[in-house]
């Protein structure tokens, strides 16, 4: 155990505590104890030499917490010792001409920040008021050569671009939705994976004679609630993996298995069914399943219908199918380390490509033009797509020109799907479902969706 003390950049002095623990990953305990605390946990199973894999880091029960939402923020303890640091937090954010405090007290501190009343330059425009405004007084409260690791923590939302570019917002906002929430740790979990080891850094904190030492470390504790039924679901059917199990399934997975850091290999084990590894391996490029699969098509154009599994997205409609089946082929062949290494730069793989895109599912009718542009791009009437699962019958979106036709037959994916397929005789399209058909486009001019 080691103990120094400091102070940092904005006059506060630090006691810090550092504890050797056993090794293991954070994302145990840590990720229960989430389930009903705030907190936070940064881990990742993706492999990037020198950048991922390398660290857990997490904590619960943290002293502040910081939101916002739009210009307006607030700042309130979550504990007796969060609320020794709202005096210095007040007097930091205070002396900004650019932030007018709305609230102060001891158990918040609140405010807006004012629109920028000139221009800024390209080059400059991070630096007009915004929220960020408000978080560079603190990481200088904080700051110190000292730690590395003291600073706020939370996730950024997207709305705070608009902060930036302003922009006149056509969709509605949950109200209460948070743009921004970070929090302060008073103790602080580092699992570093390579060097097998893992640190708690503990914190005490002092200000003008008030201190955190000696004030309990607690939170207050809320089980989480999910709003509506959460129904659990599969990527595979019961019984595909074990389609691929021999006598060897056990040895197989066993030995890639201890190839995995020590504390992993529990986790791993229960992740990994017998069979799910022969599955893997009987896709790949030169087996015979695997050659199979990639002489299919990822999509095709038939009377004028796109047919394909995610969807045609606005970046990928340009192409042809004959150059988007040639990508994919290439991508999932002779090129796929290189799809491997960049994911989110391959056709295949990347989001908005004809395999994932669920933009012609989840878009608004707003997003009508675009699909039109879209069909217009592909030489089509009318996108027929799955991927994008939804319980009920199959949708017509967008004046009827685009159909999914997913609706979650297998009970693995969605409990409460059902079957159903999709009939085109010319310009008719009928739902045909266990016991029914339902005429949905066309048809002596009579049309309309299954409701």
């Amino acid at each position: 155990m080691k103990r120094i003390s400091y102070e940092t950049r904005g006059g506060i002095r630090i006691e810090r505590e550092v504890a050797s623990r056993e090794y293991q990953s954070a994302d145990t305990a840590l990720a229960d104890a989430l389930d009903e605390k705030r907190g936070v946990l940064f881990s990742s199973s993706f492999e990037f030499p020198g950048r991922y894999t390398r660290w857990d880091m997490g904590f619960v029960d943290p002293p502040l917490v910081l939101t916002a939402r739009d210009r307006s923020f607030t700042v309130e303890p979550l504990n007796e010792r969060g609320r020794v640091l709202v005096r210095p937090i007040a007097e930091a954010l205070g002396r900004l001409p650019e932030l007018r405090l709305t609230a102060e007290a001891d158990d918040r501190i609140s405010g807006e920040i004012a629109e920028a009343k000139t221009r800024f330059p390209e080059e400059y425009r991070s630096r007009q008021p915004s929220v960020f405004s408000v978080l560079r007084p603190l990481n200088e409260l904080f700051a110190s050569p000292e730690d590395e690791h003291l600073g706020l923590y939370g996730a950024f939302g997207y709305d705070l671009a608009f902060q930036f570019e302003p922009s006149k917002l056509k969709l509605a906002r949950p109200g209460d939705q948070r743009d921004l929430v970070l929090y302060l740790p008073d103790e602080l979990l580092v699992v570093d994976h390579r060097k097998e080891r893992a640190v708690r850094y503990t914190y005490d904190y002092e200000f003008r004679g008030a201190s955190t030492k000696g004030l309990p470390h607690e939170g207050q504790s809320v089980p989480y609630s999910p709003e509506g039924a959460v129904s659990a679901g599969s990527d595979h059917v019961p019984g595909e993996y074990a389609a691929f199990t021999n006598s060897e399934s056990e040895a197989t997975r066993r030995a890639v298995i201890e190839r995995s850091p020590a504390d992993q290999r529990a986790r791993l084990e229960a992740a990994t069914p017998l069979g799910m590894i022969e599955m893997i391996r009987a896709v790949a490029p030169g087996q015979d399943l695997g050659k199979y699969l990639r002489s299919l098509d990822a999509v095709v154009l038939i009377n004028g219908i796109v047919f394909v599994h995610g969807g045609i997205s606005p970046a990928v409609a340009p192409m042809t199918c004959t150059e988007i089946n040639d990508t994919v082929r290439r991508e999932l062949g002779p090129d796929l380390e290189k799809t491997r290494a960049k994911p989110a730069e391959s056709l295949t793989t990347r989001e908005d490509g004809p395999l994932w895109y669920r933009g012609l599912a989840n878009e608004p009718d707003t997003f009508a033009p675009e699909v039109k542009k879209i069909l217009a791009a592909q030489h089509a009437r009318a996108i027929v797509a799955g991927h994008s699962a939804n319980p009920g019958p199959i949708r017509d979106r967008f004046d009827q020109t685009v159909f999914l036709i997913d609706t979650g037959m297998q009970p693995a994916y969605l409990p409460d799907g059902r079957a159903s397929a999709l009939e085109i005789r010319g310009d008719v399209f009928t739902a045909i479902y266990d016991g029914s058909r339902q005429v949905i486009a066309g048809g002596n001019g009579l049309s309309g969706g299954v409701r």
